[in-house]
């Protein structure tokens, strides 16, 4: 047996007998191992402590994940690759190391509750949480609904007993935490028997909770219970009668002989204060339908139950945003008067003229403009949500099928406010996406998104559109892209201008969204759909490009050149581009993208652009002269899409002459004529080729460039021929290598017209500086929309133009209704381009106009204030674009950001430290570099923010409703605003990195140890997700650690210095000079940065274990004393290895092994 278990015999691996002998004396009724026998496995297994330490993931119990929004099929399936947070779901501990029998530190085996309330406290977390404990909604058994039970109940009594003084933060969990406990509750995760039997025993401890803390919260668990009891009421009622009854008694026992307090009903929590009452109706209600008796109302109840007798009689005269209404809508659920009242409120009785209507084409809606308020819809409990989205999508979709008179602003409002909850996403989300639904799932079907399209229900399908554009938060993006893979199919098929541009628009907004979503599945979103171009890849060339683009920022944010993507990840994607729409980028674009991208277009791109176009045009006007006589065979030829697409162009040859004469005529009406009746491809074609004529008329007539200006802004704004949106997207695209089509685009933008009145664009921008950012917060919203278009008619299908020719036109085509939309929210995405297509100039040194922008920000940074997602758009910007100075990299971050600053807390993105940097302190010559203290307070603020997530803290120091905004919690907002911070700081990468490692690494680190672990977290998150020069520094780091006096000073010895491998504050906190401390802090540091990156990240670390790390001097000398460095060195590969597919494991660890394996110091012990 001693040979058996002895490690140098060559009889068989040792630890396999140990494994046997385990099995042997665990059996039942097997008699313990003798005292001899226990000793030699206590000696053997204690000889695997150093391969245990040399593996643990250190310091793993303080490390947290970003928690996000993203539901997508390629999101799972990615999880399984980046996320290493595995627990066991029976045993709530780390589920490698309960896979794994060797001696880990005892801190190993603990359960993971901080890790699972951290995940839960999040929204959106429910896919986190079953990824996190290998389950899927239908895999369940007993042990797993027993401990998942066990934390449910933790869970609740860590709420009810916390001492917390902010009441909103505890709503806003007790409303966030139903959502989860409901999706564990429907699959069968957890049984609600158990869970109100456990909760009733709790609370009945002595000592665990005090009656003033159940009081206060027995409200909230009573509008948690009705949330589930009232939809599945028939069938558990006698299921969980007796455990409700048990735990109600519990809860209401001081007034279980009284009646309790009506609450004031003009306040939101009168609705929480009848919550028991709905309970005990529904029962009435099911036993009834189940014959099993009648169920007594409470005592302590009755006076609620007579109150709401009373409201119920005054049902008619109840104004649309009582909270009365709400109760009787979580009473009565199921029956028709409640809601008849509400939809009668959203509908109004009368009728309103909607933007984009016009005394030639009126478009009349029905006149409710108040949506339902976002706290009344939070206060209708799950069921009423279904039934309540289910009347709403039957009346907006039915209505929206007779063209006359439109749905109102009121119900189209109240539809979007139903997206944000998880609960009914499905059943809200479905018709948007391209699914067929039901109002009424058995008799009335409602269309699907292709059914919209076939039958031409132009009105509901453009509803849709405007919906998806600007009104999404946080979706399915998997679902998004479906639908926007439906919409693109129908650009060439649809004849309508409105819709398409429209259409076009959405598209655009959603390349950005789909490329922009989470880092970890970004590049994966990017190869799949590359292998799926048909999907994604149009027939209109700016989608295109952006197209090019978009993949291209999220292929390096995901890092995928470092990660060796070859170009057959997107030669099938470029070449369905290059085959569908001919296109060119210039040089200055084509340098920054991934050179796989790169060197495919600089081989493949060809121009479509017009050769000899001034002479084209010259031959075309005199052919148009000489038609003008016959009108039908002129509209004939220049609505052709064979045609050379230069009537635009031939419009300004025609009326330049007359300009230049400062005659300001109308256009015939034949022109009015043949741009009616061309199709948007056609005319989007004439509008490329006239921005090519524009751009070489002015680069021909340098002196006239704003006498040009002013011809093309009575164009676009006085005769409305050219939508100004569209003009300018296609001239920030165009492939010129000149900054000409950048400073057209500037002068448009922001030159005053010729009579001294302000520049059209720049007026509509100053009005929206009255609107309200946060429009969930404003049932008055439509009114703000109503009045700019009021102010600022916009024309969609020529219909202005139609009453200012010069023999004036009945317009051909109806305008459909604009209920969100306007030219300047159009143009933003226009904008951010640019932006890009300015600094990619300025990097290729290509001279641009002084101050650009400058300008630019000045002009229009109010616009970003409805920007979908402004601080991505500035940490993507900075990403890409790392070589940009300092100056310009803080101008553009903190005028974005600034712009909330009216209607967010305080320094809720940009640190306080940060802004309180001079702004000369940016400039080159200033040499300035940030202290201790601004470190100190950089990641100190994220530790922070992670630590107040959970249900005894402040749950949200930001108290913002993430629903709304563009990141899903406090922590994914602060690690991104945290980036922002870095990049634009004035110093190099080098520096940057190395001051936060010494911040937390040096020994002599201000940190207290205890609170170590939580900053190596913030900072593993931080440099995950900051360009790959950051985490190269890292590396080097741990070049520099190899290196230092605390390893090169180890002697051969028989014993394993476990402590340069295992972190322990309580440790460091006991001994001062303890021996570790430097290179075990930073093993520790190595681990946190490497658990937060995603998969491709972790890739490169193939060429520096291969390249770098072997050939460190100590290494490569492979001598006695320094084999620990080896084994030091690949330490932070193990346990990351897993999340790698097992070839790419192979390749990133296998030259390692190699050099170990080969090393003559093989048996630490």
């Amino acid at each position: 047996m001693n040979r058996l278990l002895d490690r140098e015999a060559n009889l068989l691996p040792a630890y396999m007998s140990l494994n046997d002998i385990r099995r042997l004396h665990t059996q039942k009724d097997a008699p313990p191992p003798c005292w001899t026998l226990s000793q030699n496995i206590s000696k053997l297994e204690a000889s695997f402590r150093p391969l245990a330490a040399m593996i643990t993931i250190q310091a793993k119990n303080s490390l947290l994940p970003m928690v996000r929004y993203n539901h997508s099929k390629i999101w799972r399936h990615s999880q399984k690759f980046w996320n290493f947070w595995y627990v066991h779901p029976e045993k709530f501990t780390w589920e490698s190391i309960d896979n794994v029998k060797i001696p880990f530190h005892p801190s190993q085996y603990e359960q993971q509750y901080r890790l699972l309330n951290y995940v839960i406290s999040h929204r959106y977390s429910y896919e986190m949480l079953l990824t996190i404990m290998s389950m899927s909604t239908e895999r369940s058994n007993q042990p797993i609904k027993n401990q998942l039970g066990t934390f449910v109940i933790k869970y609740l009594m860590e709420i009810i007993t916390s001492n917390s003084d902010n009441d909103a933060g505890r709503n806003v969990i007790w409303q966030h935490l139903q959502v989860p406990i409901i999706q564990m509750l429907f699959h069968k995760h957890i049984n609600l028997g158990d869970i109100l039997k456990g909760l009733r025993a709790e609370l009945r401890k002595k000592g665990k909770v005090t009656r003033e803390q159940i009081v206060r919260n027995r409200d909230s668990i009573m509008w948690l219970l009705l949330q589930y009891m009232s939809a599945g009421m028939v069938a558990m009622i006698s299921e969980v009668n007796t455990q409700f009854m048990d735990l109600f008694n519990e809860l209401y026992v001081d007034v279980v002989f009284n009646s309790l307090e009506i609450p004031e009903l003009t306040s939101p929590d009168c609705v929480q204060r009848f919550a028991a009452l709905c309970i005990f109706m529904h029962a009435q209600r099911a036993a009834i339908e189940k014959n099993e008796g009648s169920v007594q109302i409470p005592r302590c109840l009755m006076a609620q139950q007579e109150k709401l007798t009373e409201i119920e009689s005054h049902l008619s005269v109840l104004n649309f945003d009582d909270y009365q209404l709400v109760i009787l809508i979580n009473v009565f659920s199921i029956l028709a008067s409640p809601f008849d009242r509400v939809m009668a409120c959203l509908t109004g009785d009368s009728v309103i003229e909607m933007p984009g209507s016009s005394p030639a084409a009126p478009v009349q809606a029905h006149s409710a403009i108040k949506p339902m308020s976002v706290d009344m819809l939070d206060r209708i409990k799950m069921q009423g949500k279904i039934e309540f989205s289910r009347k709403i999508l039957n009346l907006l979709f039915q209505e929206s099928r007779s063209q006359e008179i439109h749905p109102s602003p009121a119900l189209v409002y109240t539809y979007t406010r139903f997206l944000v909850y998880t609960e009914t996403e499905r059943l809200i989300f479905r018709p948007l996406t391209g699914e067929r639904m039901s109002a009424n799932p058995t008799t009335n079907p409602l269309p699907s998104l292709n059914e919209c399209i076939q039958s031409g229900s132009l009105t509901q399908l453009h509803i849709t559109v405007e919906i998806l554009r600007y009104r999404l938060h946080h979706v399915d993006i998997g679902s998004v892209h479906q639908a926007h893979s439906i919409l693109l199919n129908c650009l060439n098929t649809m004849s309508n201008f409105q819709m398409v541009s429209s259409i076009r628009d959405l598209c655009f907004h959603l390349i950005q969204r789909i490329f922009t979503t989470n880092p970890h599945g970004r590049e994966l979103w990017a190869i799949q759909l590359c292998d799926q171009p048909e999907q994604i890849v149009s027939d209109c060339e700016e989608l295109n490009k952006c197209l090019i683009m978009a993949v291209a920022n999220g292929s390096k944010v995901a890092m995928a050149d470092q990660a060796g993507q070859s170009t057959q990840n997107y030669e099938e994607f470029l070449a369905d581009i290059l085959r569908r729409t001919p296109l060119i980028l210039p040089f200055q674009t084509l340098r920054r993208l991934p050179e796989s991208m790169r060197i495919y277009l600089e081989q493949h791109q060809q121009s479509n652009m017009i050769p000899n176009l001034a002479q084209v045009v010259q031959n075309e006007r005199l052919n148009f002269q000489n038609l003008m006589q016959n009108e039908a065979e002129l509209i004939q030829r220049f609505v052709d899409p064979n045609a050379t697409p230069v009537f635009l162009c031939i419009i300004w040859k025609l009326l330049e002459p007359m300009w230049n004469q400062h005659q300001r005529t109308n256009l015939p009406a034949a022109f009015y004529q043949i741009l009616q009746q061309m199709d948007p491809k056609t005319f989007r074609n004439q509008l490329r080729t006239f921005t090519d004529f524009i751009v070489e008329e002015i680069s021909r007539n340098q002196n006239e460039v704003h006498k040009y200006i002013q011809y093309l802004l009575h164009l676009i704004w006085d005769q409305h021929v050219i939508p100004f949106d569209q003009f300018i997207q296609v001239l920030v695209l165009r492939p010129c290598e000149s900054p000409d089509t950048l400073i057209v685009a500037q002068l448009l933008m922001l030159n005053d017209k010729a009579d001294g009145t302000d520049n059209p664009f720049l007026q509509r921008v100053h009005f929206l500086k009255t609107f309200p950012i946060d429009h969930f917060n404003h049932e008055d919203y439509f009114r703000y929309h109503l009045n700019y278009h009021q102010q600022f008619p916009e024309s969609f299908n020529f219909e202005i133009l139609a009453t200012k020719v010069q023999q004036p036109q009945e317009p051909s085509v109806k305008p459909l209704p604009v209920y969100f939309g306007n030219v300047c929210f159009r143009m933003l995405p226009v904008i951010d381009l640019f932006i890009h297509r300015y600094l990619e100039m300025e990097l290729a040194e290509i001279e641009t106009p002084q101050g650009c922008l400058d300008t630019i920000l000045d002009s229009f940074v109010s616009l970003y204030r409805f920007h979908h997602q402004p601080l991505t758009f500035v940490y993507q910007t900075l990403y890409c674009f790392t070589q940009l100075p300092a100056a310009k990299k803080r101008l553009l971050a903190v005028k974005i950001i600034r712009e909330f600053d009216a209607v967010r807390p305080a320094f809720w993105a940009l640190s306080e430290k940060y802004l309180a940097i001079p702004e000369e302190n940016f400039r080159p010559e200033a040499n300035w570099e940030p202290d201790e203290d601004y470190w100190m307070h950089l990641l100190g603020r994220l530790v922070m923010r992670i630590d107040a997530i959970g249900p005894d803290r402040e749950f949200d120091s930001l108290s913002l409703d993430w629903r709304y905004m563009e990141f899903t919690n406090s922590v994914n907002l602060t690690v991104f605003a945290s980036c922002i911070e870095v990049m634009t700081l004035p110093c190099s990468i080098q520096k940057v990195t190395d001051s936060l490692i010494d911040l937390i690494v040096k020994p002599d680190s201000p940190i207290p140890v205890e609170d170590i672990p939580k900053w190596f977290n913030a900072f593993g998150m931080i440099t995950a997700h900051l360009p790959y020069e950051y985490s190269k520094v890292v590396n080097q780091a741990i070049i520099s650690a190899l290196n230092s006096p605390e390893m090169l000073q180890i002697q051969p010895s028989c014993v394993y210095p476990s402590h340069n491998f295992s972190f322990s504050p309580e440790e460091q906190r006991e001994s001062d000079n303890y021996l570790g401390s430097g290179t075990t802090r930073m093993i520790t540091c190595v681990h946190a940065c490497w658990s937060h990156m995603a998969i491709i990240q972790l890739t490169p670390l193939q060429k520096f274990l291969e390249v770098e790390l072997i050939h460190v001097d100590a290494i490569a000398g492979s001598s006695l004393p320094h084999q620990i460095q080896i084994y030091w060195g690949v330490s932070p590969s193990h346990g990351k290895s897993a999340r790698i597919h097992p070839p790419l494991s192979a390749e990133i660890t296998g030259p390692l092994k190699v050099h170990v394996h080969a090393s003559s110091w093989t048996n630490p012990k």
